[in-house]
Parts: structure tokens; sequence; C-alpha cells
């Protein structure tokens, strides 16, 4: 299965009720402004809160604007077009986190693959990939959930998953960006 919106929009709200500046992309204005005037999900994740600190906004430039890490938690189909208007937003300092399940279609490559690929400007080691079971409903109601994060470097992910982790949501650290990857890919084949 692809990751849904209701992922980033529970990763986005660990970040910020973690007390990390964190902004969330909806691409659709009006849901935006119905969700900043309510602090909801409605259609993703009715009965969870949005913290007064989480940016909404339908205006990509503001959401990775000075942004130290964007998480690219959106279907692994839609990441090339997607990286077509993001790729000139990010910085040569950005950080990237894959979470989209799946190879593309076009190159069969995995979703951290394709960012090195059309962002050339993101040093390597600055591409990493979140995988584990689904997120959103666990993560956002406080449950216990898991996940691990992988980065070609083992300190990099280290530091990574101290700004994804929360008190309830475990991140596991490895080196192994494409294990990771292919076992979210694979993952989707047998469910």
């Amino acid at each position: 299965p692809q990751r849904r919106s209701s992922d980033r929009t529970s990763l986005a709200r660990g970040f910020a009720a973690n007390g990390h500046a964190a902004a969330l992309w909806v691409r659709d204005g009006e849901t935006a402004a119905a969700m900043k005037g309510s602090r909801r999900s409605v259609r993703d994740l009715p009965a969870v809160s949005l913290p007064p600190a989480l940016v909404i906004t339908s205006t990509l430039d503001a959401a990775v604007r000075d942004a130290e890490l964007v998480v690219l938690a959106i279907p692994t189909p839609a990441l090339r077009g997607f990286l077509a208007d993001l790729r000139l937003r990010l910085g040569e300092r950005t950080w990237v986190l894959c979470t989209g399940r799946g190879l593309d279609a076009t190159s069969q490559t995995t979703p951290s693959a394709l960012v090195r690929e059309l962002c050339p400007q993101l040093p390597h080691g600055q591409v990493a990939a979140l995988g584990g079971a689904a997120l959103a409903p666990e993560v956002a109601r406080g449950l216990s959930a898991s996940a691990v994060l992988a980065c070609p470097s083992i300190d990099h992910a280290r530091r990574l998953a101290q700004v994804v982790r929360t008190a309830t949501f475990a991140v596991e650290v490895s080196e192994d960006v494409l294990g990771v990857e292919l076992a979210g890919a694979l993952n989707g084949v047998v469910a």
C-alpha cells in the first residue's frame, strides 16, 4: 500500500508537538484553510487535534522555505512529478526523508534514489528513508508504533531519528537505505 495523506499529517503533528518548527503542505487551498480553522484534518485524522505551532499551508514555497528537513510522505507514483516542482526549492543543506513505498514506475528505483537523481544538488548522505508499519493512526493518537530510519551515515541516521521519534513512536536506525525501501516495496506486494 502507498503512504496515505494521514501519514504526512501524523508526522508533521509529531514534529510540531516535539517542539520542532514544522509545516504541513496541503495541495488544496480550501482544505488547508479548513484545517487551519479547525486544527483538524477531517478527512485523514478527524479525532486528532493539530498543534497550534504546526503551520498549515497550500503554498509549497512557504512549506519548504528555510527547511532543514523536508519529509516526502507522498505516494511513490506521484513523487517524480512532485520533485519537478520541489527540486529547485531545496538547498544543498536540506535533508530529505522519504517515506514512500514501492518503486518509481519510470526508472524502477526507490524513492531516495529518485530524489538523488532529480535533486543532484543534495549530497548523497542527506537523503534518508523511513520505513515500517502504517504510521498515522497509532502515532497521531499516541499509541505505540515503530519504524526504521535509514541514512548512509549511521551518525546522521541517529540525529534524524531524534527528530522523528516521540515518547510512543520508536525509531530504530540503519545505514541500509536500499534495504529499508525494498522491504517497504515488498510489504506492499505481500499485503
